[in-house]
């Protein structure tokens, strides 16, 4: 196994899909499903970046060999590592801990220096490889829908964008928007975390990461505990978000962005306990196991023949994101709606046939039944028909 120079392993052609959350691929399959997200992406992005480089070269310190050199060496790191080309670097000065990585086609990181201030070589060798997560798994272009949605600014953008239709979509969309965004956006930060973790590959490096993003005091650096963190990581386990209220979960998830920690410590646990974090190191991870064996014979032990897969109906969307989002695109500019089904037949009680009239015989007398061609008792034919009379 190949590896740097400080004895990390060279995770070799690391597949995205080995890293990523299983949340992170359905909440991104969510959001992609929302008719706005396609028409926004292709309005703001090149503008976006534009601005956006112009802004950070303009305003923050430039990361390199003659710049934070050592901070630079820790990028070098981490790209080798995870097998990422190296982007460029900068460094804000901005009171918060806060890392943030943008421009598909040129892609930038930016590092806060309180961030940098506040954890350790190793520490930051963690969120370099978290921020490298977006570049590899493709994430970094809807970087610039964040920032349009945490700004607020589509709402002007609808108004003057000469696309047609966005204005009416945006009015459609926009609340679906947001909320697809935030809940990928939370479950990336899961992906990224566990990227972080193969980049320092050192488990309590990454929880010390995590913690001092929850809460740092520099005052009381020496009074935190990585084993307090994770119990309350734990206990928070327990609760079970999707059992909130409509109300609950608008409060909980008012802000757009908010990456709760604590949380991800829970997250990157079960990643490091499941073993698929060792196996990754080891590069032993099978990112599409081959299917388990069919039995020899077709029947289950009680003699019923199993479901055909092939005749199982399509899956539904289990999302309501998903639901909404098809909702939407059907009353879009230029959408085609779905037939409306016949209605079927209403189903009526058939009225009772009349009963037939007797008929007599004129041979014999004798009442027979009103469609009989021959009389029942001296078999001739009937040739007359006689109703009975009183």
């Amino acid at each position: 196994m190949n590896t740097t120079s400080n004895n990390r392993a060279i995770l070799t052609e690391l597949n995205p899909k080995e890293y990523e959350h299983p949340l992170d691929r359905k909440a991104l399959k969510d959001l992609q499903a929302v008719p706005l997200l396609s028409k926004t992406l292709d309005i703001i992005n090149a503008p976006y970046e534009k601005v956006s480089m112009y802004t950070t070269m303009s305003s923050h310190l430039q990361v390199g060999e003659n710049q934070f050199p050592t901070i630079y060496k820790k990028l070098l790191e981490a790209c080798e590592i995870l097998e990422v080309p190296e982007p460029l670097l900068y460094v804000s000065a901005d009171p918060s801990m806060d890392a943030i990585t943008s421009n598909p086609e040129n892609p930038v990181i930016v590092l806060s220096s309180y961030l940098i201030d506040r954890v350790t070589a190793e520490e930051l060798l963690f969120f370099l490889g978290h921020e490298l997560a977006y570049i590899k798994s493709g994430h970094i272009v809807y970087s610039a829908l964040g920032y349009a949605l945490e700004k607020e600014i589509l709402g002007g953008i609808a108004g003057v964008v000469p696309v047609p239709g966005f204005s009416i979509a945006y009015k459609a969309g926009n609340l679906l928007l947001r909320t697809a965004f935030r809940k990928w956006k939370k479950a990336a930060d899961y992906s990224g975390d566990r990227a972080g973790l193969l980049a320092c590959q050192n488990y309590s490096v990454a929880c010390n990461a995590l913690m001092k993003m929850s809460g740092a005091s520099e005052q009381f650096d020496e009074e935190m505990s990585v084993d307090a963190f994770i119990a309350q990581s734990e206990t928070l386990a327990e609760i079970d978000e999707d059992s909130f209220s409509i109300i609950e979960k608008i409060i909980a998830n008012s802000k757009l962005t908010q990456t709760k920690e604590v949380k991800r410590m829970n997250e990157l646990s079960k990643f490091v306990e499941s073993g698929d974090y060792a196996l990754i190191l080891r590069r032993e991870y099978e990112v599409n196991p081959p299917p388990p064996p069919e039995p020899e014979n077709s029947e289950s032990e009680n003699g019923e023949t199993p479901d055909n897969p092939e005749s199982a109906p399509a899956e539904v969307p289990d999302s309501w994101v998903a639901r909404a989002a098809a909702k939407v695109a059907a009353n879009l500019p230029g959408a085609i709606p779905a037939p409306t089904p016949p209605e079927p037949p209403v189903a009526t009680e058939s009225a009772p046939a009349p009963a037939a009239e007797p008929v007599f015989c004129t041979m014999c007398g004798k009442e027979n039944v009103g469609d009989s061609k021959f009389c029942i008792s001296c078999g001739k034919a009937i040739r007359t028909t006689v109703a009975a009379s009183n």
